[in-house]
């Protein structure tokens, strides 16, 4: 299949992805007349078809879709940023793709219907992420008999690995944005960033607070350095609107406008925000 109809199926499965989002829990009432809770469990079974077939669709991708030349980062303790691969891919349309897919993992991941906590459930046993390891088999559970009463922690294990996998696929999204595909991959880019920095520049459960400043640790620091470079280099390159993207995590962070507009760096652009228009995203969310 050529890559452009690869990249049309993953455009299909997003609208479907938006019209599970928009559709919520607005389900006919006659899917669970007696509110016994069919309605929840219609919804997962969507959700996990969904899945299925993101799943389906990035395991049968050709060579093109995978990274031809990846960056390594170097450690160095006296950089706050966390150590970051780069990737490069074929064809600007390949790393646009693939950026895109990331970004629905991780809003799939956070729509993720859940039963009452009232019904025993599968207890997800989370897996570690490894970057060098294809993210779609690194399984987000491995069902386990659950015991009754074992619900609520089923459902505290299945929002670590939530947590854990969204911060897997938000650190691809900036290993792609690094590798500095054409504008068109750059413009693209915006929404995928953007969600990116509402999941990595929250400091993690395992990260020391306080070091880096503002009641975070250096990580999350950095994460949020390179993901505002990123961002405010595609106003600056290509004149494409993102300043909006960049106030918009700024101010979810509590921090000044003019945060990280200096420094010099790989990822840290200064900002020349203008007034350019807000482009519509259906998963402005």
């Amino acid at each position: 299949m050529p890559d452009d109809l690869i990249s049309n199926t993953l455009v299909w499965l997003l609208q479907k992805l938006v019209n599970f989002i928009a559709a919520g829990d607005d389900v006919p009432e006659t899917l669970s007349p007696q509110g016994l809770g069919i309605r929840q469990q219609e919804l997962l079974a969507y959700w996990q078809s969904l899945d299925e077939q993101f799943r389906i669709w990035h395991e049968g991708l050709p060579l093109s879709f995978h990274a031809t030349a990846i960056r390594s980062p170097t450690p160095n303790p006296e950089d706050p940023r966390p150590g970051v691969e780069e990737k490069w891919f074929p064809r600007p349309m390949c790393a646009s793709t693939i950026q895109s897919y990331h970004f629905a993992q991780i809003q799939l991941l956070h729509n993720k219907p859940h039963l009452s906590t009232s019904h025993p459930v599968p207890t997800p046993k989370p897996h570690p992420y490894h970057p060098h390891e294809p993210l779609h088999h690194q399984s987000p559970a491995r069902p386990v008999t659950a015991s009754a009463g074992s619900s609520l922690a089923a459902r505290h294990a299945s929002y670590a690995t939530i947590l854990q996998r969204s911060r897997g696929h938000a650190r691809e999204i900036v290993a792609i944005g690094l590798g500095r595909a054409d504008e068109g991959a750059r413009i693209h880019a915006v929404q995928a960033l953007w969600t990116a920095g509402l999941v990595l520049g929250v400091a993690g459960a395992d990260e020391e607070s306080g070091i880096g400043g503002e009641g975070v640790g250096g990580e999350t620091e950095g994460w949020r350095r390179r993901i505002v470079g990123l961002l405010r280099g595609i106003e600056r390159d290509v004149g494409w609107a993102s300043g909006y993207r960049v106030r918009s995590l700024l101010e979810l962070w509590g921090l000044p406008g003019d945060w990280g507009g200096g420094g010099g760096g790989e990822g840290e652009e200064l900002d020349r925000e203008g007034e350019g228009g807000r482009q519509y995203d259906a998963l402005g969310i």
